[in-house]
């Protein structure tokens, strides 16, 4: 007769004994703890980012890659004076007069064409674009100008050309037509 017994954390037991027919054999079973092997480890240098450094998750989705980024390194390296300046560096973004920016993705339906982006500052929403231009009463945009910021003060700018790109952190029922997203020193 031969026996393998078991159970979770411990090592199996195997035992072997010999009987006669209608012989009873009581055998005392003692199971001792086993150790795990566990999956090997890897720590890597880029990996210091966490929300402690990196409160905002600038640093982690741009090493993720979906969306266009600048960085404060990339804007000193320019000496832009102005921060539309910066966003006419990057192409398919557009800012009107008002500092409104808009990012071009064509038709995003059989009706209607995409005309502002969603502007987040520091993780906030800024108010969505321009008042329409047939607007009762004179309205004006309170649209958010992003020459409101100073280009000195830019951490970080990240844009995504829809919603299908923007992380869930920065989407509102405005990012159809793209977010941007500026992160403050």
């Amino acid at each position: 007769l031969t026996s393998t017994i078991s159970a979770t954390g411990r090592s199996p037991d195997v035992s072997s004994s010999t009987t006669r027919p209608d012989e009873q054999l009581v055998v005392p079973i003692a199971l001792d703890i086993s150790s795990q092997d566990l999956p090997r480890v890897i720590v890597r240098g880029d990996s210091a980012a966490t929300l402690l450094s990196d409160p905002s998750g600038f640093d982690v989705r741009r090493r993720g890659g979906l969306g266009t980024f600048v960085t404060a390194d990339q804007i000193a390296a320019r000496h832009f004076m102005q921060t539309i300046d910066v966003f006419r560096t990057i192409p398919g973004v557009e800012i009107d007069r008002n500092g409104t920016v808009a990012i071009q993705r064509g038709e995003i339906s059989i009706k209607k064409v995409c005309a502002g982006a969603q502007l987040f500052v520091d993780g906030v929403p800024m108010a969505p674009g321009p008042a329409p231009l047939n607007a009762r009463d004179g309205a004006k945009s309170t649209a958010f100008d992003i020459n409101e910021i100073p280009v000195s003060s830019i951490r970080g700018i990240e844009i995504y050309r829809g919603p299908a790109t923007t992380p869930m952190v920065l989407r509102t029922q405005n990012t159809v037509c793209g977010t941007v997203a500026i992160w403050t020193k």
